[in-house]
């Protein structure tokens, strides 16, 4: 297995060769994720990794922020938000909306939402990096043939596991050898947050947001949330 650092030196590049393999193990903040591409032949090794069901859906990791925007529907954001720019009041949280119809589901929507993971500097820019090196090999039919290719982000463990997230290197790459999985990405130390967990679900449901599932820095979250809709 490899283990390398975000801003290393050719990093970049590992991480899009062993994204044409499979998922890898990427560090955050205040938890360890497993990203792959938004294609069923990923998402299927995931499901695998995780022993995950396939009527499971995932999340994104947010890069192009224009590109998620256009993906939310228009009547659900908030007033106070001129464009695409106002989602990084949210930075350090999954932002979830109605993307399409109520009826439409997949792997990464859910009764017409998905939710994206906001993480800005260096994560995001691996997130936007990702999106431009493999448009032709996203499956837009996973958002209803809508454009938007970025990766996708979920919790790296067992789905439902009782022990929760991995927060600690040593079960990262534990879990990692355990899993089969040969890449693991860490960030530095300037970028972890002292409080680990689970980032907060806020859902938007026009012109309001909801804090849907609490999490690391939450009472910074809420607090921006309610300005947000003070405005």
């Amino acid at each position: 297995m490899i283990t390398i650092g975000l801003t290393e030196a050719g990093a970049h590049k590992e991480i899009m060769r062993h994204l044409e393999k499979g998922p890898f193990i990427l560090e955050l903040p205040t938890v360890f994720s497993l990203v792959c591409l938004p294609n069923d032949v990923s998402i299927e090794q995931l499901n695998k990794i995780k022993i995950r069901g396939d009527k499971k859906n995932y999340g994104s990791l947010i890069g192009n922020l224009t590109n998620f925007f256009n993906l939310l529907r228009p009547e659900i954001i908030p007033s106070s938000f001129s464009g695409a720019a106002d989602l990084t009041k949210l930075n350090g949280s999954f932002i979830r909306g109605k993307i399409t119809e109520d009826t439409f589901n997949s792997a990464t929507v859910k009764k017409g939402t998905h939710q994206g993971l906001l993480l800005e500097g260096p994560i995001q820019e691996l997130s936007s990096a990702i999106e431009l090196n493999f448009l032709n090999q996203m499956d837009s039919s996973l958002y209803n043939h809508q454009n938007y290719s970025a990766p996708i982000c979920t919790s790296a463990n067992i789905s439902g596991d009782h022990n929760g997230s991995i927060t600690s290197l040593d079960n990262a790459l534990e879990f990692a050898e355990r899993r089969n999985i040969d890449l693991l990405v860490t960030i530095n130390e300037n970028l972890k947050k002292q409080e680990r967990g689970s980032y907060p679900i806020l859902w938007f449901k026009e012109n309001n947001i909801t804090i849907e599932r609490p999490g690391s820095d939450l009472s910074h979250i809420r607090s921006i949330a309610e300005g947000i809709m003070g405005q």
